[in-house]
């Protein structure tokens, strides 16, 4: 699973090279504005039964939409992201989409943000055949972003979810997704 996450990283580097010699950086950078990316995820979701616990693995891609207020080190905004996420090993369609809407509050430091994000995060399991369960419930994150270029910048962030009662069955969700992130200012 962890095996196609930096594949993304060699593609940002790659991608980000042409761009930083041509879009230099100044010492001051403002992140105000909407932005618009791709991202790859990997996450390891527990689901806990009065029986048994089970770890599933899943990895996948994604995209991201937000709008980032710059105030000197102080940055809040938001965003919405989606992912499909494939079961780890599995031989049919198995697999998870996720989405969430998250607000974000930061430090930036030049080009360089860390934040953290809370928000709202829905999970739908589907098979072959179609959706098996889905619900919502709270998301929180922590991640860092970097500026390559006035436009360009990539990040890492993790995110927590845990919802109870998932679906109305009597078992619980808790996942934790890593992802990384190449995104456009506008």
């Amino acid at each position: 699973m962890m095996k196609k996450l930096p594949t993304l990283a060699v593609i940002c580097a790659t991608l980000a090279t042409p761009l930083v010699a041509q879009d230099a950086a100044p010492s001051s950078f403002d992140w105000t504005g909407p932005y618009l990316g791709v991202n790859q995820a990997s996450s390891t979701t527990t689901i806990t039964t009065a029986l048994f616990e089970v770890d599933l693995d899943f990895d996948g891609s994604g995209a991201q939409l937000g709008y980032l207020v710059d105030r000197g080190a102080l940055v809040f905004g938001g965003e919405i992201a989606a992912s499909r996420l494939d079961m780890f090993g599995a031989v049919r369609g198995d697999g998870a989409t996720h989405s969430s809407a998250r607000a974000m509050l930061g430090y930036s430091v030049h080009r360089a943000l860390l934040y953290a994000s809370a928000g709202i995060g829905r999970v739908e399991f589907f098979d072959d055949a179609g959706p098996i369960n889905m619900d919502s419930g709270p998301i929180f994150g922590i991640g860092a972003r970097y500026a390559v270029t006035d436009r360009v910048s990539i990040g890492l962030e993790y995110t927590r979810q845990s919802i109870q009662d998932f679906a109305g069955q009597p078992f619980s969700m808790a996942s934790g997704m890593y992802r990384y992130s190449l995104s456009y200012k506008f």
